[in-house]
């Protein structure tokens, strides 16, 4: 048997996923991401294809909740529709919603933008919007913003809401900030409630169209990394032991997320990198390792 000293050094960076396929933020230039939906003539149904497409998901009809709750909708939004349908549509170099029906607050849809912010803040959120001509009428319509980093709770961000309007009217969203939930979220998305105005009307309800979405994230910064090493009891172990526990590591990551990435493993005394079979490294968010 051999007596076994050894040294083991840790290399630490930051790290990087999910959806249908969320925007990167890390890697945007300038930690920007924008969408001009210039290729949206393209587009296909469910978000299958087309430049951009691959970072919305579809809506399916939702009942339940209340009015404008960001879940409860009347129209899907997994096939695009035209002229005075109910649903999304193409527009020229935007996206439209139209949310159809005589009633009030109950008529809805809604689609999700993706992101993954893994190893950055959450920035701020821009967009243009317009409110679009349906023909005769005066029925209003509206347009909210929520978030989730789960797909189960959403919480509106109030200063995006669009309340009741006509056209011809168009406006800007600027700057406002994301939730800082979305820090180091890989699961961030945001959802474009569009609903009937709070006023009836009569007639055709406008559509409402966004453009030049932006999304920005900031630097999460260095982490400050606390490494600490628990004491684990000196053994002789005979050749064939298995599940034999060399050394532990504790990190306290604060600041911002670090990974690791690897570590190596430098022999000392009689030992070498051959005497070990099967060698793992085991990690726990809690003091009790799986072994």
């Amino acid at each position: 048997m051999k007596k076994i000293y050894f040294l083991l050094m840790m290399v630490l960076g930051t790290m990087g996923v999910w959806g249908q396929t969320p925007v990167p933020m890390s890697s945007q230039p300038g930690l920007t991401y924008t969408e001009n939906f210039a290729d949206i003539a393209n587009w296909t149904n469910n978000f299958a294809a087309g430049v951009g497409a691959s970072r919305w998901a579809s809506y399916p009809i939702t009942t339940g909740g209340t009015a404008n709750d960001g879940k409860r909708t009347t129209k899907s939004s997994a096939t695009f529709v035209t002229s005075t349908t109910g649903g999304v549509q193409k527009g020229t170099g935007n996206f439209v919603f139209l949310s159809t029906g005589s009633g009030t607050t109950s008529e809805a849809v809604a689609v999700d933008f993706l992101m993954d912010f893994t190893s950055v803040n959450a920035g701020t959120l821009s967009f243009n919007w317009a409110a679009v001509d349906n023909g005769s009428g005066t029925r209003p319509t509206s347009l909210r913003v929520y978030w989730s980093t789960d797909n189960t709770t959403f919480t509106e961000i109030t200063a995006a809401q669009i309340i009741d309007v006509q056209s011809v009217n168009s406006g800007s969203i600027t700057t406002v900030a994301l939730p800082i939930e979305f820090n180091n979220s890989a699961t961030a998305r945001l959802r474009f409630y569009n609903h009937a105005g709070t006023v009836t009307g009569a007639g055709n309800r406008d559509k409402i169209s966004i453009d030049d979405l932006t999304v920005t994230a900031t630097s999460a910064g260095t982490p400050s990394i606390d490494i600490s090493t628990p004491g684990t009891s000196a053994s002789t172990e005979n050749q064939g032991a298995s599940n034999v526990v060399l050394q532990r590591y504790d990190l306290a990551v604060t600041t911002a997320p670090a990974t690791l990435n690897g570590w190596t493993l430098t022999a000392a005394g009689t030992y070498v990198a051959a005497d070990l079979v099967n060698f793992k490294v085991r990690y726990s968010t809690d003091a009790t390792l799986d072994v």
